[in-house]
Formats: structure tokens, C-alpha cells, sequence
């Protein structure tokens, strides 16, 4: 009862506030950034019903016709989250407005999904240029990725991936330019 009321306090003091919502966040994996409610609220992609290529939604799980157009240079993609509310808010905070402890979060659901798959050999965090690294300060990426490789046990090969180019920020730009600015 004392460290649960010394927890309270501490959290009451130093954060505890959940991200979305602002109620409190004392959650019993101590990460305290989301309340059960909230956290219960995110938009959780399951194993059925998506591409195993690309992870985008596709009518019983098959490839979905895009990828079979175009298969990738990949062999499977694994997302944890649909990109939408309250996930996006998350992401975004992560990504602009320097939230990093929401890495733990995302990774920790991340390797939830991967974990006992035996098809993944190595976390390969997605590569910024090193103009937007110098003005972000960090690779939110590789902040995920070190949370999912250090639950799974699986290597974290940073350096199997490089930008080979700086590009626009995906966020000024239109769907359509959105896919050329990435094209290469």
C-alpha cells in the first residue's frame, strides 16, 4: 500500500498524466504515458485480414492486389497500429514534438506483434538523412527499434539500411507527391 501511494505521489509530482485524455496514466508496466481506457482505444491491427506484404487492410489476409502489381523489395511488412486517432497523435508527438519516451510504448506493442516470428532475421530501423537527424536531434525510428530488438532478442542492424538521398518531409506533401518523393 506504501509504494503504491508513494507511486501516486511520484507521479502526481513528476508526470503520471495520460498523453491523450490527461487523465491519470498509472498503468502496472510503469510507463505511465497512457491510461488503461486510452490504451485500450488503440487502433490495433490483428493477424487476419491484412497483406503480408505491405500490412495494409486486404480481404482475408491475401496479398493485396497493389503488392501483387508491384511486389516489394521486401518480404513482409508487420504494423502494430492502424494509422489512425489516437496512434497518430502518439506518432506525431514522437516525431515533432520530441516525445520519446512514447518509443517504449510503441516499441513495447511492436514486439508484442513480431515476437515468435520466425521469419524476421533483424530490426532494420528506417534511415533519416543526415540533415533531419542534425535537426531533430534523434532517429525516432531507431528509438523504436531498440525497444523491439531488446524484447525480442533480435539484432538490430542499423547499418544494413542507408538514405541514399534527402527528401521533402512526407507531411508537406500530397498523397500523390507523398509516392514520388519516396520513388528510388
Amino acid at each position: 500500500m506504501l509504494t503504491h501511494a508513494a507511486r501516486r505521489i511520484a507521479n502526481l509530482v513528476f508526470g503520471g498524466t495520460c498523453l491523450l485524455c490527461r487523465g491519470s496514466a498509472d498503468d502496472a508496466r510503469g510507463e505511465g504515458l497512457l491510461c488503461a481506457a486510452c490504451e485500450r482505444d488503440l487502433p490495433r491491427l490483428g493477424e487476419g485480414g491484412l497483406c503480408p506484404s505491405c500490412a495494409l487492410p486486404c480481404a482475408g489476409g491475401a496479398v493485396c492486389g497493389a503488392c501483387l502489381a508491384a511486389p516489394p523489395r521486401f518480404d513482409a511488412t508487420i504494423a502494430a497500429f492502424a494509422y489512425r486517432f489516437p496512434a497518430d497523435v502518439l506518432i506525431q508527438a514522437l516525431k515533432f514534438r520530441g516525445a520519446l519516451a512514447i518509443s517504449a510504448l510503441l516499441g513495447r506493442v511492436l514486439a508484442q506483434r513480431v515476437a515468435g516470428s520466425e521469419r524476421i532475421d533483424a530490426v532494420l530501423p528506417v534511415p533519416l538523412s543526415a540533415a533531419r537527424i542534425r535537426a531533430r536531434g534523434y532517429n525516432q525510428s531507431m528509438e523504436i527499434a531498440r525497444v523491439v530488438a531488446r524484447a525480442t532478442g533480435l539484432a538490430l542492424r542499423p547499418a544494413l539500411c542507408a538514405r541514399i538521398r534527402d527528401t521533402a518531409a512526407q507531411i508537406e506533401l500530397a498523397a500523390a507527391e507523398r509516392v514520388r518523393n519516396v520513388r528510388g
